[in-house]
């Protein structure tokens, strides 16, 4: 299971170490009930105890993700990565400097410093009219 904090128009996601396709699909379909909301909302990823990622997890994000590119882009004021491994850091930062989803991203090492990044992305861009 993913824990969900909801904090206003923070969600903070907290993967555990094996994420399962069923856990990712209920937090996409949870995410996807957020963008209905036309809400703004910043995005701060716990990975910190994700040992691997099944590949069949990841194809479930990557479709979630592509299916719905263009209300991230507008909705999603930013999301930060939290990540043990520096080298798995560098590579999604590499990966979003090559190929950006559209909206500021970070990667962090401890949560704290994730979400105060989070937070602050929520005022840097304006509100979105229903």
């Amino acid at each position: 299971m993913i824990r969900i904090e909801e904090r206003g128009r923070l969600i903070v996601a907290h993967f555990p170490e094996v994420p399962t396709v069923e856990a990712v699909e209920d937090y996409f379909a949870r995410m996807a009930k957020n963008l209905d909301k036309r809400q703004r909302t910043a995005l701060v990823l716990n990975a910190l105890a994700v040992r691997t990622a099944p590949i069949a997890v990841r194809e479930v994000a990557s479709r979630f993700l592509k299916e719905n590119r263009a209300q991230l882009r507008l909705l999603i004021a930013g999301q930060a990565t939290v990540l043990a491994s520096p080298l798995i850091r560098g590579a999604l930062t590499a990966i979003h400097f090559i190929a950006p989803p559209g909206y500021p991203t970070k990667t962090f090492a401890e949560v704290g410093p994730a979400i105060l990044w989070a937070e602050a992305q929520l005022g840097a861009r304006p509100q979105v009219a229903p």
